[in-house]
């Protein structure tokens, strides 16, 4: 019989339980080195490109398990960077949007084109338009960025509502394919592609770089791309277009060349794919005014045909024969017509190459709303929601002072 006092039959002394503790510990440690080695083994195993560093888990990721990573593939700051570059292109093609009538054009001299000007189209210059404003394209780019910095994946649907809230409420004019889209959505309130079969400008193609934001991968891009020009442009040409620009600016992104990137991407419309063989066998850089007189003579009159094919042509012609943002932006707006629609995809995909040539000009963005319009892009963990909707006011800080020039940036006719 055991004693109160005696230790239970299985209890051990203070020597073996240091020794099982031991014990113990070596097995544990034999099996996380067993691990580590097995880990380093498949990691031999695997192609070098499928060998990736440990990244630390979204948040947010880790509250929608079956979701792909939320972190796009693209940097924020890169984004950031195409995303501003359309949208100072398209504050300096205000001057000429819409001007048809080149002799207008051509005699003004280099003060005229060396900063941002008051638009000379009348239909503009009535619109009490200034220096420095967005045109139609221009202000949608800034609703798209503001949604798609505001949520953590892309959404038809919600992009969809969006836009139909903000282009309702704003006290702009819309160009002929907003109007156009406006007014089939609201006959069709189940449609999810626009009634639009406006073909010559490029202006929603130019804002696509925001869906960067939301695109954990090229395909998923490209397809994000056609979605939200689709719910614009019900043409199949616009559509094939945009997603060529995508896959483009997408290659640009990760480092690629510009002009290789622009030869080297497959256009899907047969007859788009002939213009990209035409202008890639006169492919070289602008030595002289002479080349740039051709150029822009060459823009004026494709952009008198009209058409999305004349509209491809024009940004390939720009994106193939200049060295630099601010050459081509310029030229674009130096042949009037589609200034904005031009200069925003040249600019986008430009600006996102990087490099200090390509970098607009810094008095430029000072004439712009654009710092205080397009903050540094966030980590999607970062995001906030919209604000409840407040027509006809301007962005504003946390203590509600005006981010915003006396000029209000407005929609325009295009």
């Amino acid at each position: 019989m055991t004693s109160p006092v005696d230790p239970p039959a299985d209890t051990y002394s203070e020597d073996e339980v240091e020794v099982e503790e031991e014990e113990e510990e070596e097995e544990e440690k034999m099996l996380e080195e067993a691990v580590q080695e097995e880990e380093e083994e498949l990691q031999e195993e695997l192609p070098e490109e499928a060998v990736q560093e440990d990244v630390p888990k979204s948040p947010i990721a880790e509250t929608v398990p079956e979701r792909e990573p939320l972190y796009q593939t693209i940097s924020p700051a890169l984004i950031d960077r195409a995303v501003r570059g359309a949208l100072i292109a398209d504050a300096y093609a205000l001057s000429t949007q819409g001007v048809k009538d080149w002799e207008i054009l051509k005699d003004l001299d280099e003060t005229f084109w060396s900063s941002l000007q008051n638009p000379l189209a009348p239909e503009l210059r009535e619109s009490s338009l200034t220096a420095g404003d967005f045109t139609c394209g221009g202000n949608q780019a800034v609703w798209l960025h503001q949604y798609c910095t505001s949520t953590t994946e892309w959404s038809l649907e919600g992009w969809r509502q969006q836009w139909l809230r903000r282009v309702t409420e704003y006290d702009g004019q819309l160009d002929a394919a907003s109007q156009d889209t406006l007014a089939f959505l609201r006959d069709n309130s189940e449609a999810m592609t626009g009634g639009s079969t406006q073909q010559g400008s490029l202006a929603a193609i130019g804002r696509i770089a925001s869906l960067l934001l939301l695109a954990p991968s090229r395909e998923h891009f490209v397809q994000q791309v056609q979605e939200m020009v689709g719910l614009a442009h019900h043409d199949q040409q616009v559509l094939a277009t945009a997603a060529y620009f995508a896959r483009v600016l997408y290659k640009v992104c990760e480092g690629a060349e510009v002009k290789e990137s622009v030869l080297d991407t497959p256009m899907e419309d047969p007859d788009l794919s002939e213009v990209l063989m035409m202008e890639g066998s006169s492919m070289h850089d602008l030595t002289s005014k002479d080349d740039e007189t051709a150029i822009i003579e060459a823009i004026v009159n494709q952009d008198r045909e009209g058409g999305i094919a004349a509209s491809f042509s024009a940004v390939l012609a720009l994106l193939l024969h200049c060295r630099s943002w601010q050459e081509g932006v310029v030229l674009s707006t130096k042949a009037g017509g589609d200034a904005s629609g031009r200069a925003m995809v040249f600019g986008m995909i430009m600006a996102a190459s990087g490099g200090s040539s390509n970098v607009p000009p810094a008095d430029w963005l000072r004439q712009t709303t654009v710092d205080a319009l397009i903050p540094l892009a966030a980590s999607p963990n970062e995001r906030q929601p919209l604000p409840p909707s407040q027509p006809k006011r301007r962005p504003s800080n946390s203590n509600g002072e005006s981010l915003q020039s006396p000029k209000q940036s407005r929609i325009v006719t295009q």
